[in-house]
């Protein structure tokens, strides 16, 4: 991608592309393109079928865009959002000096990264990631060090973690209910991360877009409600998941006023602000205090694990966000060979590993992941397309390494 642009004009000398987009990953844009097609059932984007954009909210963004206000607001965000947002936040920030609006969780992480990082700070993350993480460390000037998870079950190896935090490190990067895998950072884990941040003087960055959705009798806990972090502490959030509102880019940083000044900084300089009327119809439906249907999404978690598992895949049981992994029991198959031969054989599409890791183990790259935030009918159709696919896989049983416990915590501690 880094490579000159060609001159219309043979002996003119040729402007070169950033250096900065070598850190970017490639990739996603053919699975996107084969998940919306028309004969595809589509479980590989995180765009929620459910639950459903409230009326509430569409109907009060209208009315403000006929009323007029459809112009500049406050950078930072409508006051009444940053107040709706922060009543609901445990620990109940200053919406006025520790909450910002932002153009979604993906400019939120941007703009905090870029308020944070300089040119060559280490980053310490774990893999499998979210890919838009490398893109905002890419920009930022930030170099990943990543701590993998442990496959097939994810397991959370705390005291691997500790110890990659060293005296290079700059900032810590978490991300809890965790995309792709759906696993949950415990409180012991959060708190044992946090303090030793705080110890090195690091910060301490969570993507918590996914924290509406945490299951069986599990909480999220968030890195700015634990006491003694809150100097270093960041947290990104989305309503893009919970509201099923992806297309109105609304999301929020919380943090210190110190921090909160700093990314509203690049903030400004990044978007100008986020929607005006989208904020005001958001606002709406956050005064309803709707209640986010957790219940209804571990059900189609439950659904969904056990139509793959009865197409003879070992799956992990998400703790909590919207996806979970899948893998072929004898291994045969690496991550992007079996999202093709379900795609192919099943007409379900789901995204392969290997957008999610640059690890060279194998044991990293052979699963898929898979979204479950679907309609009831969706579902249905790929429990058809998946019925027939077990038939024409081998009939082997699972080495011992890939029985994934469905019961399995998020730390090995």
């Amino acid at each position: 991608m880094t490579d000159a642009i060609s001159s219309p004009h043979g002996s003119a000398p040729s402007a070169s592309l950033s250096p900065r987009l070598r850190g970017m990953p490639e990739g996603l844009g053919r699975w996107l393109a084969i998940a919306t097609g028309s004969d595809t059932v589509d479980l590989a984007l995180g765009t929620p079928e459910f639950p459903t954009a409230p009326r509430s909210a569409v109907h009060a963004a209208s009315h403000a865009m006929r009323q007029g206000h459809n112009q500049y607001d406050v950078p930072a965000g409508n006051s009444r959002l940053r107040a709706s947002v922060a009543c609901r936040l445990r620990g109940r920030p200053d919406p006025d000096t520790e909450m910002t609006v932002t153009v979604g969780a993906t400019e939120a992480l941007s703009a905090t990264l870029l308020a944070l990082l300089d040119q060559g700070d280490e980053v310490v993350l774990t893999e499998p990631y979210y890919p838009n993480f490398l893109s905002a460390l890419a920009l930022a000037g930030g170099r990943p060090r990543f701590v993998p998870l442990s496959p097939p079950d994810w397991a959370f190896d705390l005291e691997r973690f500790l110890d990659a935090i060293g005296p290079r490190t700059r900032l810590v990067l978490l991300n809890s209910p965790h995309n792709p895998t759906g696993r949950l950072l415990s409180p012991e884990a959060v708190r044992a991360v946090g303090m030793r941040c705080a110890r090195n003087g690091v910060w301490l960055v969570c993507d918590e877009v996914y924290a509406a959705y945490a299951y069986d009798g599990r909480a999220h806990v968030s890195v700015c409600d634990q006491g003694g972090l809150e100097d270093i502490a960041v947290s990104i959030g989305s309503f893009s998941k919970s509201h099923a509102l992806s297309g109105w880019r609304l999301g929020y940083v919380r943090a210190t006023p110190r921090t909160t000044r700093a990314v509203r900084l690049v903030h400004e300089a990044l978007t100008g602000g986020a929607p005006s009327p989208l904020q005001r119809g958001l606002t709406a439906v956050l005064d309803e205090a709707v209640r986010t249907p957790r219940e209804a999404m571990q059900r189609r978690r439950d659904e969904a694990v056990a139509m793959f598992t009865d197409a003879r895949l070992v799956c992990t049981n998400p703790e909590g966000g919207c996806y979970f992994t899948a893998e072929q029991r004898d291994g045969s198959a690496d991550g992007d060979q079996l999202a093709q031969r379900l795609l192919t054989r099943a007409g379900v599409a789901v995204l392969p590993g290997s957008l999610f890791t640059t690890a060279d183990d194998p044991r990293m790259r052979r699963f898929v992941r898979v979204a479950f935030n679907r309609s009831r009918s969706t579902l249905a159709a790929a429990r058809t397309g998946l019925s027939g696919f077990a038939a024409a896989l081998p009939d082997m049983a699972a080495p011992p390494d890939m029985v994934a416990s469905p019961a399995a915590g998020a730390e090995a501690e």
